[in-house]
C-alpha cells in the first residue's frame, strides 16, 4: 500500500527527495572475498554434501518520497551462487512476485571456470502475468523465468533485479537461511530521516520479528548527502550474517516456518490485530457485504420447511458448499470478496466469496455470522504476538441462539456443520466482529474416533486357486471427506480402478467382481464403500504349507517412504488423528484345508499410537479383529527411533499370514 505523506508538506514546501533506485551491480564478488577474507571461493571438497554454495545474497530496500509526498518503495536483490553438482537444479530460475510487486530491472550472467562471461540477453527473460497458480484460476501476479547459458560444474551464476512494491512490509520476509549454504547474507533498509521523525515527520516505525535465529539489532548508519541539509538525509539499517548452514526439509514435517531462520516484517501501523482487522473490515469486507432483498429472498426460499435454526444453517451451508470453487484474483481481488448477489449470479466463487455469501444469507435471517481470516496449517500457524498479514483463507463463524459456536468452511463440499477440514484444525485464526475489531481464536481439533475407517471383510476360500474377498467400509470424519472427494464424478470404470488400487500392492492379479458406494448427496452421512474381488494366487506355497494373507490393506493413506531414514532433525506431523477398525472373517472348506498355524495376538501401546490384533480359530472359520489408533499428531526427533521400531513391529505383525495345510 502506498503510504501517503501529505502531512509532511507543511514542513518543506516544494520538498522533493529523489533517492537513487538503480539496480544492483553484477560485480559484487570481490566485496564478498574482502568481507570474508578469502583468497579464493570454497570448492566442492569443502561442501561435500551440497549441490551449490550461495556466495552472496543481498536485499536492499529503498524508500523514497516522490513529488506528491507519497512514499515509494523499491527492493534490489542480488544473488551469486557457485555450482558444484546437479547444476540443472540451479540454472533455471523463476522469480515470483508478491501482490503489488512489479519488476523493473533484471540482469544475469554465467561466469565460466575459464573466466569467460556469458550475459543473458534481455530477450531471454520470459515475463508472465495472469497465470494459473494452485487453486487460483487467474491472477495478475507477475513472474519472470530465465535459464543460465553455458553453465558447468564450478561455474558461478549471478543475477540482480529491482522490484517496485505497492504494499511494502505487508507480506515481506527476509530469509536468513536457504536450501543451499550461504557465505554472506545481507539486508539493508534505506529511508529518508524525516520519515522516522515522530514530531515533524511521519513517525514511521520499523516492525519486524526474528524467527529461529539469534540476530542482533540492525546496525544503524546516518547517511549525509551533499549539501548537508535535513531534507536530503537518509538512514540505513543493516543486518549481515555469515556462513549460514542450509535448511534441509524432511517429509511430513510441520511447515518449514517453524524451523527455518527468517525475519518477518509488518507495516508500522499494524501494532495490534485490531489494526489489521479494522483496515480489512472497513476497506475490503464491509463494503461488499450487501444484504439485498434478493439475498434475503434467496435465504427464505432455501429454508422453506426448515423447522429450526440448525436446519436453516445446514440448508444454507449446503447450498453455498455446492457452488463451484473458482478463484479470480485480479487487482485487490486477492483479498476483496465479490458482492453476494454477484456470487449468486456467477454460481461460483473462492473462499472469501463463498464465505461472504454465506454470511449474508445467515444474517438476512438474523443468524449471527462472522468472517474468519485463516492461515491454513500447510502454510504454518500465525504468530499471536506479532500482528501481520499472513492469511490465505476465509471461513465463517456462526453463533447459534443456543450459544453454540460453529466453524463452517463453505469451500469443502462434503464437510458437515460440526466438522472442519484438517487444514483448519488446531490453528489460530482471526475472527472479525461487526465493528471491525477482532479476536484471535483457536480452532478445535478432531479426535481419533471422529476420523474412522471401519472395515468388515468376509474372506471365502473356495480352493487353492480361488479366494474371494467381500469388503464393506464405513468412513467418518476426514476419512469420509478424503474418499468422497476421490469419488466425485467418477465413472464406473474409474471406480473399479480405484477399488483395485486399494489391494494392488498385494494382489496384482485381483479381479474386481462387484463394487458400489453410497450416495454423496448428503453432507451428514458417512460414506459406505462395498466391493468384491477374486484372487487366483492368494496362497503362497512352500513344501506342504499354504500361506494366506487376509489383510492387504494399508494403515496410512499417505506416503510413509520417509521411514527409510534412520534419523530425523525435525518433528513428524501427521495431518489428523484417526482410527482404523477391521473385522475379518475367514471361511475355509474343511474337506480341503486345515489350519496349521495362526499368528499370535499382539498389543502395542506406545507414542503416538496403539495397535492390537486378535485371532480366534474355529472349525471352518477364523475371526480376526484389528485396531489401530493414532493418538498423537507429532513425533519429535528424540522419539523417532522408538516410533520407527514400533511401526516396524506393527508392519511386521500386519503381514503375518495364516498357514494352512491340505487334507
Amino acid at each position: 500500500m502506498k503510504r501517503n505523506l501529505i502531512l509532511l508538506s507543511f514542513l518543506f514546501l516544494g520538498l522533493l527527495i529523489l533517492c537513487s533506485c538503480g539496480g544492483g551491480s553484477l560485480s559484487q564478488l570481490d566485496d564478498v572475498k574482502e568481507l570474508l577474507q578469502l583468497k579464493e571461493f570454497p570448492t566442492q571438497e569443502e561442501y561435500p554434501d551440497d549441490e551449490a554454495l550461495v556466495l552472496k545474497e543481498s536485499h536492499k530496500m529503498q524508500m523514497n518520497i516522490n513529488s506528491n509526498w507519497e512514499l515509494e518503495t523499491y527492493e534490489t536483490i542480488y544473488i551469486a551462487k557457485k555450482l558444484f553438482r546437479n547444476i540443472e537444479n540451479h540454472t533455471e530460475v523463476e522469480i515470483e512476485l508478491l501482490e503489488g510487486e512489479h519488476i523493473e530491472e533484471l540482469s544475469a550472467r554465467t561466469i565460466r571456470v575459464d573466466g569467460s562471461i556469458i550475459d543473458i540477453d534481455s530477450k531471454d527473460f520470459y515475463y508472465a502475468k495472469g497465470q494459473t497458480e494452485g487453486s487460483t484460476f487467474y491472477t495478475d501476479r507477475e513472474s519472470v523465468k530465465f535459464t543460465f547459458p553455458g553453465a558447468e560444474k564450478n561455474c558461478i551464476i549471478e543475477y540482480t533485479y529491482r522490484i517496485r512494491k505497492e504494499f511494502p512490509f505487508v507480506m515481506d520476509s527476509w530469509y536468513i537461511q536457504g536450501y543451499d549454504p550461504i557465505l554472506y547474507n545481507e539486508y539493508k533498509l534505506i529511508l529518508p530521516v524525516i520519515v522516522l521523525d515522530p514530531i515533524n515527520g511521519a513517525g514511521w516505525q520499523w516492525r519486524y520479528k526474528v524467527y529461529n535465529y539469534k540476530l542482533n539489532q540492525p546496525e544503524q548508519l546516518e547517511n549525509i548527502n551533499p549539501g548537508d541539509m535535513r531534507s536530503t538525509q537518509s538512514v540505513t539499517f543493516k543486518w549481515a550474517v555469515k556462513n549460514i548452514k542450509p535448511f534441509r526439509p524432511e517429509k511430513l514435517m510441520p511447515h518449514f516456518s517453524e524451523y527455518i531462520s527468517y525475519v518477518k516484517f509488518a507495516p508500522s501501523e499494524w501494532e495490534s490485530w485490531n489494526n489489521i482487522s479494522e483496515w480489512y473490515y472497513k476497506y475490503y469486507f464491509k463494503p461488499q457485504l450487501k444484504i439485498t432483498p434478493k439475498i434475503k429472498q434467496k435465504a427464505e426460499d432455501l429454508t422453506i420447511g426448515c423447522p429450526d435454526e440448525k436446519s436453516k444453517i445446514e440448508k444454507l451451508f449446503s447450498f453455498v458448499q455446492n457452488l463451484r470453487y473458482i478463484s479470480i484474483a485480479l487487482g485487490d481481488g486477492n483479498i476483496r470478496p465479490n458482492e453476494p448477489e454477484q456470487v449468486l449470479f456467477n454460481e461460483y466463487g473462492d473462499c472469501k466469496d463463498k464465505s461472504t455469501l454465506l454470511i449474508s444469507l445467515l444474517q438476512s435471517l438474523n443468524i449471527k455470522a462472522k468472517p474468519v481470516l485463516v492461515r491454513t496449517a500447510n502454510y504454518g500457524d500465525i504468530d499471536k504476538d506479532f500482528p501481520n498479514w499472513n492469511f490465505n483463507h476465509m471461513i465463517v463463524n456462526v453463533e447459534a441462539s443456543d450459544g453454540k459456536k460453529l466453524w463452517l468452511d463453505p469451500t469443502v463440499q462434503y464437510c458437515p456443520i460440526n466438522e472442519i477440514p484438517w487444514l483448519c484444525e488446531d490453528i489460530q485464526v482471526l475472527v472479525l466482529n461487526d465493528d471491525g475489531t477482532s479476536s484471535v481464536a483457536k480452532l478445535p481439533m478432531s479426535i481419533a474416533s471422529d476420523n474412522q475407517n471401519k472395515m468388515n471383510v468376509l474372506v471365502e476360500i473356495k480352493s487353492e486357486d480361488e479366494v474371494i474377498f467381500n469388503v464393506s467400509m464405513i468412513l467418518s470424519g476426514e476419512q469420509n471427506l478424503y474418499f468422497k472427494n476421490q469419488l466425485v464424478d467418477v465413472t464406473n470404470e474409474e471406480f473399479k480402478k480405484f477399488v483395485k488400487s486399494l489391494v494392488v500392492d498385494d494382489f496384482l492379479n485381483a479381479e474386481i467382481l462387484d463394487y458400489s458406494f453410497s450416495s454423496l448427496d448428503s453432507i451428514n452421512s458417512n460414506l459406505k464403500i462395498n466391493y468384491k474381488f477374486k484372487v487366483s494366487n492368494a496362497f503362497q506355497k512352500q513344501a506342504d504349507l499354504y500361506f494366506l494373507n487376509i489383510n492387504p490393506y494399508k494403515i496410512f493413506t499417505i506416503d510413509m517412504s520417509f521411514l527409510i531414514e534412520q534419523k530425523r532433525n525435525y518433528d513428524i506431523q501427521f495431518p489428523y488423528l484417526f482410527r482404523l477398525e477391521r473385522n475379518i472373517d475367514v471361511i475355509y472348506p474343511t474337506d480341503i484345508f486345515s489350519v496349521r498355524n495362526l499368528p499370535e495376538d499382539v498389543t502395542i501401546s506406545e507414542k503416538p499410537f496403539t495397535y492390537f490384533k486378535t485371532l480366534i480359530g474355529k472349525e471352518g472359520s477364523i475371526k480376526l479383529n484389528e485396531n489401530f489408533t493414532l493418538k498423537s499428531r507429532k513425533v519429535t526427533p528424540k522419539e523417532y527411533k522408538d516410533f520407527l521400531n514400533s511401526f516396524e513391529k506393527i508392519n511386521s505383525k500386519q503381514q503375518e499370514k495364516i498357514i494352512f495345510t491340505k487334507i
